[in-house]
């Protein structure tokens, strides 16, 4: 709901960010319509919801730590996605751990190439400005960007692929 009226008052105030806020209110209806059905763990679960929340901060342009906060975001996001593709699959196959992981980082790599293509069509339509669909605070060097937005994307999926081998159990051996 907090999305879905963030989007209706960007229609007015700031329509360059109405698809992100649509955008980020239909994956948390997904989420919450979804977790239960895809076994998910609630704290995977909120961490994805947190990382939606972390994107709409718009610290875009800012440094912390010494890293651009594009490039933190995008690790996050990579986390997030590596641990619902890792929860998933590990509760929904017989598959040994570590191929729940490889597949586990390649899904998550998969859809952050998705996002990096959506950022490319929204650029060559839409150009320069802020929100998803466009070329703004955050980004610098159009292919080179988008390259380390996927390492970023990777590294944070690897780390988490990796932390859930390490911790996950299968909900029925708890």
């Amino acid at each position: 709901l907090f999305f879905m009226v963030w989007g209706i008052m960007a229609i007015f105030n700031a329509p360059e960010y109405i698809f992100d806020r649509f955008f980020s209110a239909g994956l948390v209806l997904l989420l919450f319509a979804f977790y239960k059905i895809m076994e998910l763990r609630f704290g995977v679960t909120l961490f994805a919801m947190f990382v939606l929340v972390l994107h709409h901060l718009k610290f875009y342009g800012m440094f912390f730590f010494g890293m651009p906060f594009d490039k933190i975001m995008h690790f996050t996001a990579g986390i997030a996605l590596g641990l619902i593709a890792y929860d998933y699959l590990h509760e929904r196959t017989n598959m040994k751990k570590i191929e729940v992981l490889i597949i586990a980082v390649l899904v998550a790599m998969g859809v952050g190439v998705i996002m990096e293509i959506i950022e490319f069509i929204g650029y060559t339509v839409f150009g320069e400005g802020e929100g998803l669909l466009f070329f703004g605070k955050g980004d610098f060097g159009e292919w080179f960007n988008a390259i380390w937005d996927i390492m970023c994307n990777m590294l944070g999926a690897i780390g988490a692929a990796i932390f859930a081998f390490l911790v996950f159990r299968k909900k029925t051996q708890q």
